[in-house]
Formats: C-alpha cells, sequence, structure tokens
C-alpha cells in the first residue's frame, strides 16, 4: 500500500494566501484601468485622429460607460486643418454619442 502524505496546515495556509494575491493584484489592475479608462480613451482617439487627419486634434472631454450599455460620449471635438492654427476647425463636433450593446 501506498504511504498517505498529510498536508500541513501551513502550506494550506501559504497557498491560500497566495491565491488571494493574486486575485486581489488582478482587482486592483481592473479597478485602476476603470478609473482612468476616460483619460486612456481620450489620448487614443486624439492620437488616432491627428494620426490619420494629419493635423492637431483636440477634444475637451470624454466619458466611457459600461452599463447598461457600452456607451463612449464626448465634447467638443476639432480637427484643424493640417495643422494651420490661423483657420476655423476643419472639422468641429460639439457632442457626440456610440451605443454598442
Amino acid at each position: 500500500m501506498a504511504a498517505r502524505q498529510s498536508v500541513s496546515p501551513r502550506r494550506c495556509f501559504l497557498v491560500l494566501c497566495a491565491v488571494f494575491g493574486v486575485i486581489l493584484a488582478g482587482a486592483g489592475v481592473v479597478a485602476w484601468r476603470a478609473r482612468h479608462i476616460n483619460e486612456l480613451t481620450r489620448q487614443w482617439v486624439l492620437r488616432e485622429l491627428a494620426q490619420r487627419f494629419a493635423s492637431n486634434v483636440s477634444l475637451d472631454r470624454i466619458a466611457v460607460g459600461a452599463f447598461p450599455e457600452f456607451t463612449v460620449t464626448g465634447q467638443n471635438l476639432d480637427i484643424q486643418y493640417r495643422n494651420r492654427a490661423d483657420l476655423p476647425p476643419l472639422i468641429h463636433v460639439d457632442k457626440f454619442i456610440f451605443h454598442w450593446g
């Protein structure tokens, strides 16, 4: 017969602490990303539009929501005409809303 090995309570406690630590760290990363999602999204939108239009782009505000449906709302989007600040913006949008869901 094979001898049965007993697991020490200390070892079980350490494993549970490690699992709890990993779960807590993951929740912390998700919470941080959720808290900073508006600014991260704003920077991404500015970078992508500036690259596509090869112009200066400004966006006053953007808000991302996930419940009850995924929604993105932005205000005062301006895209300059080929970096010409002396001219009015090529595109100006007072407010935009996207819905997914």
